[in-house]
């Protein structure tokens, strides 16, 4: 009878002590799972934050090449996208591409805490007049761009005269004074395949806004 109590006690002890690592074990478990969860949103913090300009809050370069290349590929297996109530499939990108004038003049006159609320001030004015679907973007510097997708080239020329006419002229409120500033603009269209390249159109939107910005300028 005292050896069957023995191992009772023997057996007790065993029990409890699988219990204990059993709490440790959940404990850790519990801990490993919490640290998880917080390097997953601080990796999608990260990514968002790598996909935004710092500066004026839009989206960045790296975003506008992800979002493309990976629309372009779902395109080619019937990808459908949503706009309002219809179903479009999209066929072209088009990018309006916006250009400050003489930013640097109103660096060196006023200082790049006023140039910086400038380029502040045009982002606002992209946010606010930018419709579901088309993207406003700042690539670097005095550079700005919106891009669209759709199935109708003419939607895309429609959307570059509407830019172009909230962003020509701009006076921007900046410590009790109005600074007056222009941009130079340009648009191409491109149809959206899987090899779209992105340089490409952007190269050509760029060298029509110069085109632009070279016939305000008086001849030599």
């Amino acid at each position: 009878m005292a050896k069957k109590c023995k191992e009772c006690t023997h057996l007790e002890e065993k029990n409890e002590l699988l219990q204990s690592k059993n709490t440790e074990l959940a404990e850790d478990n519990a801990d490993l799972n919490i640290q998880i969860s917080r390097l997953t949103r601080e990796n999608k913090r990260l990514k968002k934050i790598a996909m935004l300009d710092e500066l004026t809050g839009l989206r960045n370069m790296n975003f506008i090449r992800a979002e493309v290349k990976r629309i372009a590929a779902l395109k080619e297996r019937g990808y459908v996208m949503k706009r309002d109530t219809e179903k479009l499939k999209p066929e072209y990108v088009s990018i309006v591409f916006i250009d400050v004038d003489q930013l640097k003049h109103i660096n060196d006159t006023f200082g790049h805490t006023i140039g910086d609320m400038v380029l502040k001030h045009i982002a606002d004015i992209l946010r606010k007049n930018t419709r579901k679907g088309e993207v406003a973007v700042r690539f670097h510097g005095d550079e700005f761009a919106v891009l669209f997708l759709t199935n109708d080239r003419t939607e895309g020329k429609a959307l570059y005269e509407r830019i172009k006419k909230k962003v020509h002229a701009i006076s921007c409120p900046i410590e009790n004074k109005k600074i007056d500033v222009s941009t130079s603009t340009g648009y191409h269209c491109q149809v959206l395949t899987e090899k779209f390249n992105f340089d490409e159109i952007k190269e050509k939107a760029d060298l029509k806004m110069y085109q632009n910005k070279r016939k305000k300028k008086p001849s030599d």
